[in-house]
């Protein structure tokens, strides 16, 4: 899936692919990097949505995040200690030429690494990483840190959360969901019968399905938890093109000179 271009600034992406647009391409200019991705994951550390350059192999960054993501230890490194990791600084050269591969640099250029965390309420809501030909300037890892701070307080105030909450309301059927926004938006059951077009008994037994599988009391706790989720949830069904990890892939970035490789998409 190919997002499409925008010059909207990042402290003003209205939408989850606008902030991780803003962000990759602001990581790869004031880092002198040649490419960039922003990872999205589960509450249980699962990758579930990557906006990725160009430049990126996406079948080889596809192999990545299905199998070596969990195990990457530059991106754990960065998860724990909250800061930018360098790749050189936990991997010896054969460890990164493999990394940068599994990325996409197949030619092993990319051998300069750097990933930060973005954070939310609760576990690790997913990383930015940037790739260089060349070593990374020194002031790259405050820069990153910039970028990753910004990155997360805007996707806070979108409604991005990995908290419980977001993870339980993940278990919903859409008319669920559906529901539960309405309670969120003050509406009683009548109202959610004729605005979904269903029965006021069908709303009840939906509602009494979302309390019991969320562990909710009444329709208050609902409510109090619901709409920031569910902007999480509706966000990135948004990017969902089929169940499990998905890939968005930007357009070119101004200063990089994108390769198609073989096996591409």
């Amino acid at each position: 899936m190919f997002a499409e271009p925008t010059n909207r600034p990042l402290h003003e992406a209205e939408t989850f692919v606008e902030v991780a647009q803003a962000a990759v391409a602001r990581a790869v200019a004031e880092l002198d990097a040649v490419a960039g991705a922003l990872d999205i994951e589960t509450v249980d550390g699962q990758p579930r949505v990557t906006v990725a350059s160009t430049y990126f192999d996406a079948a080889a960054l596809r192999r990545y995040m299905t199998h070596g993501f969990r195990d990457d230890r530059v991106r754990e490194r960065a998860k724990q200690t909250l800061a930018p990791a360098h790749a050189a600084e936990l991997l010896d050269r054969r460890q990164a030429r493999l990394l940068a591969a599994a990325l996409g640099c197949l030619d092993g250029a990319c051998r300069f690494i750097l990933v930060g965390p973005l954070t939310g309420i609760g576990p690790s809501l997913g990383t930015l990483r940037v790739a260089g030909q060349r070593e990374l300037p020194r002031a790259a890892v405050d820069s990153l840190n910039a970028i990753c701070a910004q990155a997360s307080v805007r996707l806070a105030h979108l409604g991005f959360t990995t908290d419980d909450a977001g993870r339980g309301l993940g278990g919903l059927t859409p008319r669920q969901r559906d529901v539960a926004r309405l309670v969120a938006r003050g509406y009683t059951n009548a109202e959610i019968a004729q605005a979904l077009r269903v029965t006021e008994n069908a709303v009840k037994k939906h509602l009494k399905l979302i309390l019991a599988t969320l562990d909710l009391c009444n329709r208050a706790e609902l409510a109090a938890v619901t709409s920031r989720a569910l902007a999480t949830l509706d966000h990135l069904d948004a990017t969902r093109l089929a169940p499990g990890f998905q890939l968005i892939e930007l357009p070119p970035l101004s200063g990089t000179s994108p390769r198609r490789r073989e096996g591409r998409p």
